[in-house]
């Protein structure tokens, strides 16, 4: 991969804003919502388990009722002990995902597409 690769691929997968970024979170349902959350602390164990009880579980129970599973990539707070305690014991079941298999995921389609609004308007 040459360097201008690889310097074109980290412009485009980190945006930053005054001196510092903000994660953008996103959740696509499978009946065609899509819900994003802006997170401005580290996305750590502790920080994504919080998004679970107060954003994710809600959502998916309201419009799935109790019995739902969840998708999520290979990220290492989606497989902390933490997370996965928090699954089994509420009884949601996690899909596996397979490495390497972004392209399957809806959710980098809507990535490139907002990424391109981004750069269409401020670049």
């Amino acid at each position: 991969m040459s360097s201008d690769t690889t310097k074109n691929e980290d412009t485009n997968s980190q945006k930053r804003l005054s001196g510092g970024s903000v994660v953008v979170w996103l959740m696509a349902l499978p009946n065609g919502l899509l819900c994003y959350k802006l997170i401005t602390v580290k996305l750590n164990s502790n920080a994504y388990l919080e998004l679970l009880q107060t954003t994710v579980v809600p959502i998916s129970t309201l419009n799935f009722g109790d019995d739902f599973w969840l998708l999520a990539d290979n990220a290492s707070v989606h497989k902390s002990a933490k997370v996965s305690d928090f699954m089994i014991k509420s009884g949601i079941e996690v899909l596996s995902w397979p490495s390497r298999s972004s392209d399957l995921n809806i959710v980098e389609d809507i990535w490139k597409i907002s990424d391109q609004v981004y750069d269409d308007l401020y670049i």
